[in-house]
Protein backbone atom coordinates (compact mmCIF):
# COMPACT_ATOMS: atom_id res chain seq x y z
CA UNK A 1 0.00 0.00 0.00
CA UNK A 2 1.40 3.46 -0.92
CA UNK A 3 1.82 6.07 2.02
CA UNK A 4 0.90 9.43 1.66
CA UNK A 5 2.39 12.16 2.67
CA UNK A 6 1.96 15.65 3.24
CA UNK A 7 5.00 17.84 2.21
CA UNK A 8 4.96 20.55 5.12
CA UNK A 9 7.36 22.82 2.40
CA UNK A 10 4.17 22.59 0.54
CA UNK A 11 1.51 23.62 2.82
CA UNK A 12 2.66 27.47 2.54
CA UNK A 13 3.16 27.51 -1.22
CA UNK A 14 -0.90 26.03 -1.16
CA UNK A 15 -1.82 28.28 1.33
CA UNK A 16 -0.72 31.78 -0.96
CA UNK A 17 -2.47 29.67 -4.40
CA UNK A 18 -5.27 29.21 -1.77
CA UNK A 19 -6.10 33.00 -0.87
CA UNK A 20 -7.52 33.58 -4.21
CA UNK A 21 -10.11 30.81 -4.06
CA UNK A 22 -10.69 31.03 -0.31
CA UNK A 23 -12.69 34.41 -1.42
CA UNK A 24 -15.01 32.57 -3.20
CA UNK A 25 -19.01 32.36 -2.14
CA UNK A 26 -18.93 28.73 -2.39
CA UNK A 27 -16.20 26.09 -2.19
CA UNK A 28 -17.31 22.84 -3.43
CA UNK A 29 -15.29 19.32 -2.72
CA UNK A 30 -16.06 18.43 -6.11
CA UNK A 31 -14.43 21.35 -7.60
CA UNK A 32 -10.89 19.50 -5.90
CA UNK A 33 -11.80 16.34 -7.52
CA UNK A 34 -8.28 16.59 -9.86
CA UNK A 35 -9.44 12.88 -11.84
CA UNK A 36 -12.90 12.97 -11.25
CA UNK A 37 -13.05 9.91 -9.90
CA UNK A 38 -15.75 10.98 -7.56
CA UNK A 39 -13.61 10.56 -4.64
CA UNK A 40 -10.77 12.41 -3.14
CA UNK A 41 -7.58 11.09 -2.03
CA UNK A 42 -5.43 12.31 0.50
CA UNK A 43 -4.06 14.73 -1.63
CA UNK A 44 -7.09 16.03 -2.79
CA UNK A 45 -9.24 16.44 0.36
CA UNK A 46 -5.53 18.17 2.08
CA UNK A 47 -5.88 20.70 -0.86
CA UNK A 48 -9.50 21.36 -0.25
CA UNK A 49 -9.23 21.68 3.41
CA UNK A 50 -6.04 24.27 3.17
CA UNK A 51 -8.69 26.35 0.81
CA UNK A 52 -11.02 26.42 3.64
CA UNK A 53 -8.40 26.89 6.53
CA UNK A 54 -6.50 29.82 4.36
CA UNK A 55 -9.62 31.87 4.69
CA UNK A 56 -9.77 31.50 8.25
CA UNK A 57 -6.09 33.05 8.33
CA UNK A 58 -7.58 36.62 8.83
CA UNK A 59 -4.46 38.41 9.28
CA UNK A 60 -2.58 36.04 7.43
CA UNK A 61 0.50 35.42 9.19
CA UNK A 62 0.05 31.70 8.33
CA UNK A 63 -1.19 30.76 11.80
CA UNK A 64 -4.44 30.28 13.36
CA UNK A 65 -5.46 31.47 16.43
CA UNK A 66 -8.57 30.00 18.03
CA UNK A 67 -10.64 32.64 17.35
CA UNK A 68 -9.67 32.49 13.60
CA UNK A 69 -9.56 28.90 13.84
CA UNK A 70 -13.42 28.91 15.55
CA UNK A 71 -14.90 31.62 12.91
CA UNK A 72 -15.88 29.97 9.63
CA UNK A 73 -17.47 31.20 6.26
CA UNK A 74 -21.08 30.45 5.71
CA UNK A 75 -19.43 27.21 3.71
CA UNK A 76 -17.84 25.84 6.69
CA UNK A 77 -20.73 26.25 9.68
CA UNK A 78 -21.95 22.69 9.99
CA UNK A 79 -19.62 22.30 13.31
CA UNK A 80 -20.84 24.27 16.39
CA UNK A 81 -18.44 26.56 18.19
CA UNK A 82 -17.75 24.59 21.21
CA UNK A 83 -16.86 21.19 19.11
CA UNK A 84 -14.58 23.85 17.24
CA UNK A 85 -12.82 24.92 20.03
CA UNK A 86 -12.20 21.67 21.71
CA UNK A 87 -11.16 20.58 17.90
CA UNK A 88 -8.39 23.53 18.13
CA UNK A 89 -7.53 22.17 21.35
CA UNK A 90 -6.99 18.50 20.21
CA UNK A 91 -4.66 20.02 17.23
CA UNK A 92 -2.92 22.69 18.93
CA UNK A 93 -0.26 19.92 20.19
CA UNK A 94 2.38 22.65 21.57
CA UNK A 95 -0.25 24.57 23.39
CA UNK A 96 1.01 28.06 22.21
CA UNK A 97 -2.79 28.98 21.40
CA UNK A 98 -2.18 29.01 17.85
CA UNK A 99 -2.45 25.88 14.88
CA UNK A 100 0.71 26.00 12.87
CA UNK A 101 0.87 24.52 9.29
CA UNK A 102 2.70 21.42 10.69
CA UNK A 103 -0.52 21.12 13.03
CA UNK A 104 -3.34 22.01 10.63
CA UNK A 105 -1.37 19.02 8.11
CA UNK A 106 -1.54 16.61 10.96
CA UNK A 107 -4.75 17.36 11.85
CA UNK A 108 -6.13 17.11 8.25
CA UNK A 109 -4.52 13.78 7.85
CA UNK A 110 -6.08 12.89 10.91
CA UNK A 111 -9.67 14.45 9.58
CA UNK A 112 -9.51 12.20 6.29
CA UNK A 113 -8.18 8.62 8.20
CA UNK A 114 -11.44 9.43 10.76
CA UNK A 115 -14.18 10.31 7.28
CA UNK A 116 -12.54 7.29 5.19
CA UNK A 117 -14.66 5.12 6.92
CA UNK A 118 -14.68 2.19 4.23
CA UNK A 119 -10.72 2.58 4.56
CA UNK A 120 -10.12 2.62 0.92
CA UNK A 121 -7.80 5.66 0.69
CA UNK A 122 -10.02 8.28 -0.80
CA UNK A 123 -13.37 10.27 0.47
CA UNK A 124 -16.52 9.12 -1.52
CA UNK A 125 -19.57 11.19 -1.34
CA UNK A 126 -21.25 9.32 1.29
CA UNK A 127 -18.07 9.68 3.41
CA UNK A 128 -18.19 13.54 3.22
CA UNK A 129 -20.13 15.73 5.24
CA UNK A 130 -23.38 16.53 3.68
CA UNK A 131 -22.46 19.90 3.90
Amino acid sequence: MKKTIIHLTIVPILLASALVSANEASINWRDYDADNSKTLTLEEFSQLRITQYAALDLDLDGAWSKKEFVKRSDNMKMARKSALRKKFQRWDKDENGELSSEEISKGIKGNFRWLDKNKSGSLSLKEMPKR
